[in-house]
């Protein structure tokens, strides 16, 4: 009798899923792009996107081609060679204020809608 050997199965996540999911987060980040923005634009979860990037979900080609058309990166980068993403660079010191009064605004318009709608609702 000869040993059955161990074969994945078409459905399981193998190291390469793994790696692709990681490149598929650093594209992500460096596109300054959250995982819910990036499942709302290809019809899924952000948790279906977290699974992807943790390599515990397998994705499809169509979805892969579909990130990197969103990314704006060639699907090429997710797999191993010249193509590879980079981490991306942190952001200025300029950039952060700018993101962090533009995220100050969003609060306080927010506060006055709200305290703008309990005055009209009492």
């Amino acid at each position: 009798m000869s040993e059955a050997t161990t074969v994945p199965g078409p459905k399981r996540c193998t190291d390469l899923d793994a790696r692709i999911g990681g490149r598929i987060r650093i594209a992500r980040e460096r596109a300054r792009m959250s995982q819910t923005s990036l499942g709302d634009a290809l019809g899924i979860s952000f948790q279906q996107v977290q699974k992807y990037e943790q390599g515990k979900n397998r994705i499809g080609a169509a979805n892969l081609q579909r990130v990197a058309d969103l990314l704006k990166v060639p699907v090429e980068a997710f797999f191993d060679g010249p193509a590879a993403i980079e981490a991306p660079p942190p952001p200025t010191v300029e950039q952060a204020w700018a993101e962090h009064r533009a995220a100050t605004k969003a609060l306080e318009d927010a506060l006055q809608r709200e305290a703008a709608a309990l005055q009209v609702a009492a």
